[in-house]
């Protein structure tokens, strides 16, 4: 029922609230249920796109985000190359070579 009152874009009905509430009282009362109602739309239709995807749009945007993630490390390892930097080291060979600080000029 809210759906269709919002999307007719009319008001929707509010219960009328404790006895003894002012009119601005039930006003913003309606306004914030109308707000909720109208967020849980909203997210209820970007749900829906999600799930209206299909596996190779899917696929598709998560190897676009894997190429993007690649090519920002393959930046950063071509900058690390050119560029004084500071390694950390580790008894631990897993944890040796995971911090990687980039000294440029000017900063310290």
């Amino acid at each position: 029922e809210a759906m269709q009152w919002t999307k007719s874009g009319g008001e929707m009905p509010v219960a009328t609230g404790a006895p003894g509430m002012s009119d601005e009282d039930k006003a913003a009362l309606r306004k914030q249920m109308e707000e909720e109602i109208r967020a849980q739309l909203e997210a209820n239709a970007s749900a829906m796109a999600d799930m209206q995807m299909s596996d190779v749009d899917r696929t598709a945007l998560a190897q676009q985000q894997f190429n993007e993630d690649q090519l920002k490390l393959l930046e950063k390892e071509k900058e690390k190359e050119s560029s004084p930097h500071i390694t950390n080291l580790n008894e631990d060979e897993a944890l040796s070579g995971v911090i990687h600080h980039l000294i440029k000029e000017g900063e310290s």
